[in-house]
């Protein structure tokens, strides 16, 4: 183990086997050890920042990218995930914007544009569908709001699967659908007991029933 973490070059294989194991933090912690023995190390730089990128951690991930640019801007995996999480950081930004002015649909439809830039990269979509689906919920589009929380549960990503219940329940109650609404946040209230929109949801859906 000491050997290891005296070595760049075999830290950057040990995160190498952690990102295909997709243990991103592990992966980001030893490629930040070969980077500290070998500062400029390109594949230890694109290796963290592709760490970064698949925890959403996406300005992390950008400095990397960008340092090892200095070192060789024309460094082709580089340049293309560099760029490729420019695309998706510039529409994030910008339907963030048009939703903080009350642009709904026009939010929902450059935050698709976000998602669609790289499909796999699902750290970042589960939360941008619960996004969506509170953009339709806004615009008392019920259907499409549990048609976002429902894509975002189906990734089964952990961060953002209480806020796709929450919505579902929501959405249900706006549709006057009060069985269904009590479900979704009994589940919600089931997977975090202490969450205390999940329990206030409840109260609403419950009344709404009777």
């Amino acid at each position: 183990l000491q050997l290891v973490d005296n070595s760049a070059d075999l830290l950057i294989r040990r995160a190498q086997v952690n990102m295909r194991l997709k243990d991103y933090f592990d992966a980001v912690a030893d490629a930040g050890r070969a980077i500290k023995l070998e500062s400029d190390s390109i594949v230890a730089l694109e290796l963290r920042g592709e760490g970064y990128y698949f925890l959403a951690e996406h300005e992390m991930a950008m400095n990397h990218w960008r340092q090892a640019l200095k070192f060789d801007p024309e460094h082709k995996s580089v340049k293309t995930k560099y760029r490729q999480l420019k695309k998706i950081m510039k529409r994030a930004d910008n339907a963030a914007q048009s939703s903080e002015q009350g642009q709904h649909a026009e939010a929902i439809e450059t935050w698709r544009e976000a998602i669609a830039v790289d499909a796999a990269h699902f750290a970042f979509i589960g939360p941008t569908l619960v996004l969506i689906s509170k953009a339709h919920l806004k615009m008392n589009e019920w259907q499409n709001a549990k048609d976002a929380a429902q894509e975002a549960l189906n990734i089964d990503h952990t961060d953002s699967a209480q806020d796709a219940r929450l919505c579902m329940g929501e959405a249900h109650l706006g549709a006057e659908e009060y069985d269904q609404s009590v479900h979704w946040y009994k589940a919600a209230v089931d997977a975090q007991g202490e969450d205390a929109r999940a329990k206030e949801g409840l109260k609403k859906a419950e009344v709404a029933l009777k």
